[in-house]
């Protein structure tokens, strides 16, 4: 959900005049002002917190099965990782994580058009 806030800066709808706002401040005109500052937060959140923490838990996928038999605690700090799948499919939680990225994508994908975004 913070990656979905830190993209809100590049959900923009269009105007009949051809000038575009933020969907979530219509306020906002797209491409001017503030809304470039957004954009430059937007962009470093979901490099920092969106592309680091998503590297993070791949590798703690990646080297679950081998912690968890030398280190009791890694289960404890990666469990949301691992708990809800069986002991054969520890991976999936990077999947699990991969799908809700790319769900949170789906409103930049195509900002004007509903029915693209139900078929995406």
């Amino acid at each position: 959900s913070i990656v979905l806030v830190a993209l809100l800066p590049f959900q923009c709808y269009e105007h009949p005049n051809g000038k575009s706002s933020m969907t979530a401040y219509s306020q906002v005109v797209c491409g001017q002002g503030v809304h470039v500052t957004l954009l430059g937060i937007g962009i470093a959140f979901v490099v920092l917190y969106g592309a680091g923490f998503f590297a993070l838990c791949l590798w703690a996928n990646w080297w679950a099965p081998a912690m968890t038999a030398r280190h009791p605690e890694f289960l404890e700090y990666f469990r949301f990782l691992v708990f809800r799948f069986r002991v054969d499919r520890w991976w999936w939680g990077s999947v699990s994580m991969m799908r809700s990225f790319l769900i949170a994508l789906v409103p930049i994908a195509n900002p004007n058009s509903g029915s693209h975004q139900i078929f995406l």
